[in-house]
C-alpha cells in the first residue's frame, strides 16, 4: 500500500474549527478525524464547511449543495442500503483543510475482477501532507474492506459525480462539470494513482455552420414513419422513466458503472424540472408511438449556481433567479437512441434539432459534455465540427496483496 495511516483520531474534537482565509502555514501535525455515515451535526457541519471553503477559494468553481452533501453523509442516504462509507477530515493547527470519503459500492463489484473501492468527495488545500494523510486513511479503510483496486474520484457511484479536470483551467466551470484545480492531479499522482479513463467536453461555437447537410437524414427518418417533437412538461415523468430505462441499458454493464434503482434515479433528477427548457428536449417518436430516441440540452446556469454559494435558502434562490438570464451556452447532456431504432440516423437528426433550437433561442455555443473519449458520441461530435473544451480523468491505484 502507498502509505500507513498516520494520526488517526476517531473521536470528534469538542470544538469545531472554522476555516480561515488562505492556506494555513505548514507547521503542526496533521490530524485526521473519521466517521461512518452520520447525522451528527458537528461532524457534518465541518465536512460541508471545509469543502465549501476550498471550492470558494478556487476561482470559477461552483460550490456544491451543502444540503445534498449533508444528506449523503447521513444513514438515510439510499446508497447505504447496498454500500458502506467512511468519511475523513484533515486538520492542521486546529484548522480543517481537507476532506474525503471512502466507499464500497456492492453493486459495482464484478466476480471477474478484484474488489473495488472508491475515494470521493475530495477537497484539499495545497498541503501535500494533508493530501497524503487523507489518502492514507482512505486507502487503509478500503484495504480493511478487502479492496485491492481503488478508483476515484467517485462520489459513491458514477451516477452522482466523478472525475478530476485535466485542463485547461482557463475557463470557469460549466454547470454540473467537475472543474477541479490542477493540484488535485498532483496530489493523487504523487501518491501513486494513475489515469484509468479519460473524458472530454467539446464545444460548437459557430452553430449555423454545423446545421448544413443534415436534411437527408431527417427526410429518411420521416419517410420511415418517425416524428420529432419537444417534450411537454406534463410528460416530464414519462421522459424521466425513458431516460432511466435507456441509461440502465447503456451503462449498467459499462466499466466503473453500477446499477441504480428507479427511486434513486428519480430523486436525483427531479431537480431537472426546475431548470429544464422543454424547447431544448427533443424526442424521436417511433411509428408505434414509443420513444425511440432522446436529446437533452440544458442552459448553462453556472452563474446562477455560483450565486447560490451552495445554499438552498430563499435568498439563494432569488440570487440564482436574477442570474438565470446570463446563460449563453447550452449543455448537450444526453443523447440516446434505442437499439431497435439504430441505423436510421436518429442521433444525427436529434443532435441537429438541439443545435438548431439553441441557435434560434439566441445561445452562442453548444457544449457536448463529459463524453468518454472512445465513445461513439465523441466521434460524432468531432465529425460535427466541435472543438475540445476540457478533458477529465478517472484515476486508479492497485494495492499489494495482504
Amino acid at each position: 500500500m502507498a502509505g500507513d495511516v498516520r494520526h488517526i483520531q476517531q473521536q470528534i474534537p469538542p470544538v469545531v474549527s472554522r476555516p480561515r482565509k488562505g492556506t494555513p502555514p505548514h507547521r503542526g501535525a496533521i490530524t485526521i478525524t473519521g466517521s461512518s455515515p452520520t447525522s451528527e451535526p458537528q461532524f457534518v457541519d465541518r465536512f460541508c464547511s471545509v469543502g465549501a471553503w476550498i471550492q470558494r477559494a478556487d476561482h470559477g468553481r461552483i460550490i456544491s449543495s451543502l444540503a445534498t452533501t449533508a444528506h449523503r453523509l447521513s444513514p438515510s442516504f439510499s446508497f447505504h442500503q447496498h454500500g458502506a462509507a467512511h468519511h475523513f477530515i484533515a486538520s492542521r493547527d486546529g484548522i480543517d483543510i481537507g476532506r474525503c470519503s471512502a466507499m464500497v459500492n456492492e453493486r459495482a463489484q464484478r466476480e471477474d475482477v478484484a474488489r473495488i473501492g472508491y475515494i470521493g468527495m475530495w477537497e484539499c488545500t495545497d498541503d501535500p501532507d494533508a493530501a497524503r494523510a487523507l489518502l492514507d486513511a482512505a486507502t487503509a479503510w478500503l484495504a480493511g474492506q478487502a479492496c485491492r483496486t481503488i478508483v476515484g474520484p467517485v462520489d459513491y457511484s458514477t451516477w452522482y459525480g466523478y472525475r478530476f479536470s485535466l485542463g485547461p483551467w482557463d475557463h470557469p466551470a460549466l454547470a454540473f462539470e467537475p472543474a477541479t484545480p490542477k493540484r488535485y492531479i498532483v496530489q493523487w499522482e504523487g501518491y501513486g494513482f494513475s489515469i484509468r479513463r479519460t473524458y472530454v467536453t467539446t464545444v460548437r461555437g459557430n452553430i449555423p455552420h454545423g446545421l448544413a447537410a443534415l436534411n437527408e437524414k431527417l427526410a429518411r427518418a420521416i419517410a420511415a414513419g418517425y416524428t420529432f417533437c419537444h417534450i411537454r412538461m406534463q410528460d416530464f415523468d414519462r421522459l424521466l422513466r425513458s431516460m432511466y430505462d435507456n441509461a440502465r441499458q447503456a451503462f449498467d454493464d459499462a466499466p466503473d458503472a453500477a446499477p441504480i434503482d428507479w427511486e434513486s434515479f428519480r430523486d436525483m433528477y427531479q431537480g431537472l424540472r426546475r431548470i429544464l427548457d422543454p424547447r431544448l428536449v427533443w424526442c424521436a417518436i417511433a411509428p408505434d408511438g414509443s420513444i425511440a430516441g432522446l436529446a437533452l440540452g440544458i442552459p448553462d446556469h453556472a452563474a446562477a449556481l455560483r450565486a447560490m454559494r451552495g445554499r438552498s435558502t430563499w435568498r439563494a434562490g432569488i440570487a440564482a433567479q436574477l442570474r438565470m438570464w446570463r446563460a449563453r451556452s447550452v449543455l448537450f447532456k444526453t443523447l440516446f437512441v434505442h437499439p431497435d431504432h439504430q441505423g436510421i440516423g436518429l442521433s444525427v437528426v436529434l443532435t441537429q434539432r438541439i443545435w438548431q433550437t439553441a441557435y434560434e433561442l439566441g445561445y452562442n455555443e453548444v457544449h457536448h459534455t463529459l463524453m468518454h473519449e472512445t465513445n461513439a458520441s465523441r466521434h460524432y461530435s468531432d465529425r460535427g465540427g466541435t472543438t475540445p473544451f476540457r478533458r477529465y480523468g478517472l484515476f486508479e491505484l492497485h494495492l499489494g496483496a495482504s
